[in-house]
């Protein structure tokens, strides 16, 4: 890609997560986005449709981030705990872009969603190679997907240290009991 049209996407995407701290999508107009962009609408409409377009892009760009991060963490490591954790520490670089993309929800776009679709397809995969049945292996799926994003989205709205509180509290609580039933099921 040349580096002046990436230039001016960035400069584009950068503005419109200042406007969406301030505005959100529905509220967001392509004229504030200009004028915060310092570009024309020719230019705007060369790279995007509409606002709604260069929030699916912009979904799709962090999501593709996100997919990569997961694959890696769920890969290498056999431990939720220290998943959780990395996660955490990756999406924590880009702290105000998620917390903004969590709260970016319309009829069609819908960024948490597909984000906790994202972790349960990963831990899905995670699980696969147990001896647990397909509905164990979904059940426990969707528990992680919602347990992760629940803690790092719940983490990043709070306070960006709060993981080092939550960590050992699902340590102690929810994490023996998934754990425990994945383990006894793979010894099996």
């Amino acid at each position: 890609m040349d580096l002046r049209v990436k230039k001016t996407k960035q400069n584009i995407e950068d503005s419109f997560f200042i406007l969406l701290e301030q505005h959100t999508l529905d509220e967001l107009t392509v004229n504030e986005l200009l004028a915060t962009a310092l570009i024309n609408r020719s230019t705007f409409y060369t790279y995007y449709r509409d606002k709604y377009d260069l929030a699916e892009q912009i979904i799709a760009k962090y999501l593709k981030i996100a997919e990569k991060l997961l694959h890696i963490r769920f890969s290498a490591s056999s431990n939720l705990q220290t998943i959780i954790n990395e996660i955490y520490l990756e999406i924590q670089q880009y702290r105000t872009i998620y917390l903004l993309l969590f709260k970016l929800k319309t009829d069609k776009l819908d960024f948490a969603s597909s984000f906790q679709r994202l972790l349960k397809a990963e831990a899905k995969n995670y699980l696969a190679h147990s001896e647990l049945t397909a509905i164990e292996i979904d059940y426990i799926g969707e528990i992680y997907a919602a347990m992760i994003q629940t803690t790092i989205s719940w983490s990043l709205t709070n306070n960006e240290n709060q993981i080092e509180f939550i960590l050992p509290l699902l340590k102690k609580s929810l994490l023996p009991l998934l754990e425990e039933n994945t383990l006894n099921k793979q010894s099996k």
